[in-house]
């Protein structure tokens, strides 16, 4: 787990393999980054099949065809994924790499985590 210096901030990491210092490091970028889900395929079927009709709409709306849109659709959705799931995100200790490239290197599997205010 870690608590951020505040007090009021935290986060809890549930994982496999890896090691504590790099657990430590995944929940204090959970605290900093706020990721909903840990993969993608945590992430709510239902936000995912709304924004991909959001994104649906907007290429319309542009003009775009339909055999291009399903393509539009697919690099737009990346950087949805990279504001939701833990896994796609940039790791703020090093934005060299995501936080996979981290976890691969650890050896490292986050299973679940919780994320927490106070007075929230």
């Amino acid at each position: 787990g870690y608590v951020h210096a505040t007090g009021d901030l935290g986060a809890l990491v549930a994982y496999e393999g890896g090691d504590p210092t790099t657990a430590r490091d995944i929940a204090m970028h959970i605290v900093a980054v706020n990721p909903e889900a840990a993969t993608k395929e945590d992430l709510d079927p239902a936000l995912v099949a709304r924004e991909r009709e959001i994104l649906s709409e907007q290429a319309r709306q542009e003009g775009k065809p339909d055999n291009i849109i399903a393509k539009m659709i697919e690099g737009r959705m990346k950087n949805f994924y990279a504001a939701k799931v833990l896994t796609e995100q940039q790791f703020v200790k090093d934005n060299t790499k995501s936080v996979s490239d981290v976890l691969k290197d650890a050896k490292m599997k986050v299973t679940k985590f919780a994320n927490w205010k106070l007075g929230k």
